[in-house]
Parts: structure tokens; sequence; C-alpha cells
């Protein structure tokens, strides 16, 4: 199984590299068609499928994370720069050095080239982060720390943009908000979600870019007999998290309803960048 990740440019308009399997290729927008460019390996050899990207604020160079099979499944981060449609990478770096999987990436928006790293461990059980620095085309990173633990291979991960700490995870556990600053992280404590037993998978997150430190977050909670997807408004202020109620996504008394059956499998969630208020979500429901 490979799961797909795609960051957009911030210096060149249209611009975006999508990354699948072993592979990242730069793609191209105009009007409404894509024209990708040829896709070049970041891992010398297969990765767990479950790679992350992002693209450092004000440069176009990105920054990759997967799980290097060919070296004992450690979590292993490279600097990729694009020009035009072609894709260069720095030298690799081990970011965990030990068996690790299902990467997750963002920057904070402060340009000095931190972000922070989310993997699981080899179990699957433990959500952990490191945070990390970009110069030039070289990675350093801090130590780890456990974010979550449990079944957490349905997470997701944000960055607040207005602050240059601030983060939220959200897994099966609930939420926990944290900080990142200077290589190390603080993290708040955890909350959780009051969805009902069985709840909290098919994780997806997402900062509001026109409210400083308001997030949203969708998942799969049980209502009733079912299983439907809900949201959740929240707010992170340094590294504590408080959130509003949950709102069902899935009407539960049958007429009017926004999802008629039970959620399954993905879940995604998207602020509108332009138009404050607008959020997309994208579920697969059954």
């Amino acid at each position: 199984t490979s799961t797909p990740d795609v960051s957009f440019d911030p210096v060149n308009a249209n611009k975006f590299v999508a990354t699948a399997g072993s592979y990242a290729a730069v793609g191209t927008i105009s009007g409404t068609s894509i024209t990708m460019g040829t896709q070049v390996a970041f891992a010398p050899g297969s990765t767990d499928g479950y790679s992350g990207v992002a693209f450092n604020p004000g440069t176009s160079n990105f920054v990759v994370a997967y799980t290097d099979i060919s070296n004992s499944y450690y979590a292993t981060v490279r600097v990729g720069t694009i020009s035009g449609t072609t894709i260069t990478y720095g030298n690799t770096h081990i970011a965990r050095s030990s068996n690790s999987g299902r990467h997750k990436i963002a920057f904070d928006g402060s340009g000095s080239g931190k972000f922070v790293l989310t993997f699981t461990d080899g179990w699957q059980q433990t959500i952990s982060a490191v945070a990390g620095t970009v110069s030039g085309t070289s990675i350093t990173t801090g130590t780890e720390v456990s974010v979550l633990t449990g079944s957490n291979t349905e997470y997701d991960l944000a960055v607040d943009l207005y602050s240059s700490n601030s983060f939220v995870v959200i897994g099966p556990e609930g939420a926990t908000g944290a900080q990142v600053r200077a290589g190390t992280i603080t993290l708040g404590t955890k909350i959780t979600i009051p969805t009902g037993s069985y709840s909290g998978y098919q994780n997806a997150v997402d900062f509001n870019p026109h409210v400083a430190g308001e997030f949203l977050a969708v998942h799969r909670g049980q209502i009733n007999t079912g299983r439907y997807p809900v949201a959740v408004i929240g707010t992170v202020s340094g590294n504590s998290v408080s959130i509003g109620s949950v709102f069902n996504i899935v009407n539960t008394s049958g007429s009017n309803s926004y999802a008629q059956a039970s959620q399954t499998g993905y879940a995604d969630v998207a602020f509108d960048p332009n138009v404050a208020g607008n959020f997309i979500t994208i579920l697969r429901m059954d």
C-alpha cells in the first residue's frame, strides 16, 4: 500500500511536488490541466509507502520523510530542490535509528527552516515527534519525544502558521497540543474528543489560516450503532489544547443528512485560504 502526499511550491506559482512509494515528481497546473515531470527516486530501495513531503517556506526546497527499508527501516529525511520540473536531492539524514513508519512533516511559518516530523514505531503503537531544521540542503534533528500511545496508525499532523512553534497531532487517543523550539519539543496535556468507543480513527486536522490557533479536526465517531464522521473546532494556546462541541457530519435522524453511510476509511480536511470560514472535507463512506 502506498499513500501519496503533495506540497505546493511557495515560490513558483502553480508548481507542486507529489510523492508516492519511493519517488517524487514535480507537477505544473495550467488552468484545469496538470503536467508531471519525470519521477525521481528519493530512497535507494523500497519504502513502506507512507512518505511525507513539505516545502520549506520561501524556498524551492522541500523535505521528504520516509522509511528506508534498505537501512533497517530507519526514519530518514532529505532535502529536494526543484528547478523547472527537475528534482535534485541532498544527502540523507537519519531522524530515528530504529524501525519507524507512517511519516508526516510540516514546517512552521517563521521562515527559519524549522519543521516537525512525526512517525509511528515499528509496531505502530506510538506516535513520536522530532524537531528539525533545514540549512541549505542539510538537515539536523533533535531528540525524539513520544506524543501519543496506543494503536495510532491513522493520525494526522498540522502546524499553526501564525505561530513559529505550535502544532497539533490528532490520533485515536484524542488530540495533543505541543510546541517545537530550538530542536526540542515540549508537549501539552493530552485531551480526549468525546465521540464514543471505537471512535477516533481516520483522523484529519488543519489549522484555520484566518484565525490564529484555531484548528478543525475530523474523524470517525461512534454514534448510536453506526460509525460516522464527526468534526470539532479546537484551539491551541502555547502547548494547551481546548475543543468545542462535537458536530455530527452525518444527521443521525435520517433526514437531510450530509452523509448517509458509515465511514470506513480515508479522511482529509482543508481550509480555504482565500475565504474565511470555508473548508472542505473528504471522507470514504460505505
